[in-house]
């Protein structure tokens, strides 16, 4: 057997460090999955803040018609007429005050677009990239939309009823900060998934809102949607530094390792010839 070379030797550790470096960049946009889970019962009328393993999430709720104004959902007891809570069970629903829907009348109890559309904005205090629901109830049909809110890391929060986001028409609009995920179809309860590589703070899923953008090439119909959301689930940012724009590195930081690794095992192929 050939004895290694002092060349051989030293394209080994080259090859060691250029893939140390490699595992390095990785580590740096690690993710753990988390869930966010159906309120308690003492939460039922106002959710409030919900602890979802490392992220802590608050929902709200909203609701507007074309053009309307954008008006928060909020619940303090069983009988408002303006409620954002867990009725009866099956998860999270809206009864909003636009259309006078009351507390507990079926199907107006859930998230739903008969009317005004109803989206709930779920505001973590980490970067999270969310890729499945799970709906616990659905009456009729039950399309939805998921958005993203600033998903390249820029700082500032939404601030929905005001400014760019001040209706439902507004968030489709280049500059509002949203980002349209996609519009998905589903006439079940149970889990829906919607793979992505985003990462935000702010996210807001609701009934099919067409107001927002339509996905190019989803097939909607005139179905009225309404369902309940009981979870959501996805990945949260750790990386100790930047934020998480991916679920992988910077493209152009692969490129350089891979260029990096490419070159050393070329050179010894060339030795071995």
């Amino acid at each position: 057997d050939r004895q290694p070379t002092s060349m051989g030797k030293k394209m080994k550790s080259q090859l060691k460090v250029v893939s140390g470096a490699l595992m390095l960049a990785l580590a740096g946009h690690a993710m753990a999955a988390t869930d966010w889970l159906t309120p308690t019962v003492a939460q039922k009328t106002n959710p409030g803040t919900i602890t979802v393993g490392t992220a802590t999430a608050t929902p709200t709720a909203w609701a507007g018609g074309d053009g309307e104004t954008l008006v928060q959902q909020l619940g303090t007891s069983s009988t408002a007429t303006t409620h954002f809570a867990d009725y009866t069970g099956g998860g999270l629903g809206i009864n909003n005050s636009l259309d006078g829907e009351a507390y507990g009348a079926q199907p107006d109890h859930a998230i739903d677009n008969f009317g005004r559309q109803e989206m709930v904005l779920l505001t973590f205090d980490k970067a999270v990239n969310l890729t499945a629901l799970t709906m616990g109830y659905v009456s009729g049909d039950a399309d939805f939309t998921v958005m993203a809110f600033n998903v390249n890391g820029v700082t500032g929060a939404p601030t929905l009823g005001t400014g760019t986001n001040k209706t439902w028409n507004s968030l489709g609009v280049s500059g509002s900060g949203w980002t349209l995920i996609g519009d998905y179809q589903n006439s079940t309860t149970g889990t829906k998934t919607f793979a992505n590589s985003y990462y935000s703070s702010y996210w807001l899923i609701g009934a099919y809102n067409p107001l927002v953008g339509i996905m190019a090439g989803f097939a909607s119909d005139n179905t009225a949607d309404y369902f309940k959301l009981s979870s959501v689930s996805g990945n949260v940012c750790t990386a100790t530094s930047g934020n998480c724009g991916s679920k992988v590195p910077e493209p152009s930081s692969l490129a350089l390792l891979g260029l990096g690794i490419m070159g050393v095992l070329r050179m010894r192929k060339a030795r071995k010839v």
